[in-house]
């Protein structure tokens, strides 16, 4: 019932006139994950699980949470919360349902994959976001700002 309700009101909030809500005529939004600290109870604990670590296992129950959040307002407008051990990638991928054609949707080198591009692209969004140190894009062209675009390919190796 808290879900039904959660998606019934929670909603991008921001107006054109909102300072930080829009660029190039795009709604920005920001897909970004954290672990947080849970209740220690049993049921916790075998459900979210603990991380473990080589002094032994955390103090508390950990539970994986990965928001979607309107830039501007800091509105949060789909949340997924899992098991600990849950790839905040996966997270982040279920959470593209909220995605809309107009969305600029941005995300730090941790989120990104290829299917996570390819997903925003195919509700109509656009994405920006920061790529891990192995990934190699293919340049494709210099921007004014001395910035580039790039082809990014299913895998490290371009497809011939």
């Amino acid at each position: 019932m808290l879900a039904v309700l959660f998606k019934r009101v929670c909603r991008p909030l921001a107006t054109p006139e909102t300072v930080g809500a829009f660029a190039f005529g795009l709604r920005l939004v920001d897909l970004d994950e954290t672990v947080e600290a849970l209740p220690d109870t049993p049921a916790n604990a075998a459900y979210f699980g603990r991380q473990k670590g080589a002094r032994g296992d955390s103090a508390f129950p950990q539970v994986q949470c990965v928001y979607l959040c309107e830039c501007g307002t800091h509105a949060i407008f789909d949340a997924g919360f899992w098991p600990y051990h849950t790839s905040e990638r996966v997270g982040a991928r279920r959470l593209l349902r909220s995605v809309e054609a107009g969305m600029l949707v941005m995300w730090d080198r941790g989120l990104h994959e290829f299917d996570m591009v390819t997903g925003v692209l195919k509700r109509g969004a656009h994405a920006l976001a920061r790529l891990p140190a192995h990934v190699k894009p293919t340049w494709v062209a210099t921007l004014p700002d001395g910035t580039w675009l790039g082809h990014l390919y299913p895998s490290d190796i371009p497809a011939a």
